[in-house]
């Protein structure tokens, strides 16, 4: 029986090595009133200097997102907010920008459900896209449903934004969770991020 389809977008596990994970970070601004809704844990891109939703197929992986700060009329942060709602406009006069934050660091391991599959042992080392309408479609709680496309996984499309570098086999992530059925979940590196 199948793995339950319940994708969780990217979450941060472990750095390569033993290092534990320092969550390498950089800030970009959001465009004024972006038209798309981006949830924790979902990959972003930039045009033009902006941040934007990564879609499958598209290009320029910077990394994932994992939050924002809504500007007030001084140019102060509001507090932080774990996603960024879509055609967001401050209620206050003259704000600042959008202020999004995202991992980027292209040593930085990240676990991701698979929608459909298995993946298997041999396709570590291959890279795989993400799966289609997944991102940008945050939960009540701004968390992300991305997941990938196995139908993707490729090992010579060196321009797919994720490597596969490992299956998860660890308990907890599913109730009879089994890594060698369908809807596993897998370890992946951003590959040939824009800042690396």
């Amino acid at each position: 029986m199948a793995n339950p389809y319940a994708p969780f977008g990217f979450r941060v596990t472990k750095l390569i090595g033993s290092e534990a994970p320092n969550y390498a970070y950089n800030d970009f601004p959001i465009p004024v009133g972006y038209s798309q809704s981006i949830a924790f844990g979902d990959p972003v891109t930039l045009s033009g200097g902006y941040l934007n939703l990564y879609q499958k197929g598209g290009s320029g992986i910077v990394g994932i997102f994992i939050g924002c700060q809504l500007p007030t009329s001084q140019g102060l942060n509001m507090p932080w907010t774990g996603y960024y709602p879509a055609n967001y406009t401050s209620p206050y006069p003259n704000p600042g920008p959008v202020v999004g934050r995202v991992v980027t660091d292209p040593q930085m391991i990240f676990e991701v459900q698979v929608n459909g599959g298995p993946v298997g042992q041999s396709s570590i080392g291959s890279y795989i896209d993400l799966y289609a309408g997944s991102s940008g479609q945050p939960t009540l709680a701004g968390m992300s449903v991305a997941a990938v496309d196995p139908t993707t996984i490729s090992a010579t499309a060196t321009t797919l934004p994720f490597k596969i570098v490992g299956i998860s086999t660890g308990p907890g992530y599913f109730y009879g969770y089994n890594a060698s059925k369908a809807n596993n979940i897998i370890q992946v590196l951003l590959n040939n991020p824009v800042l690396a």
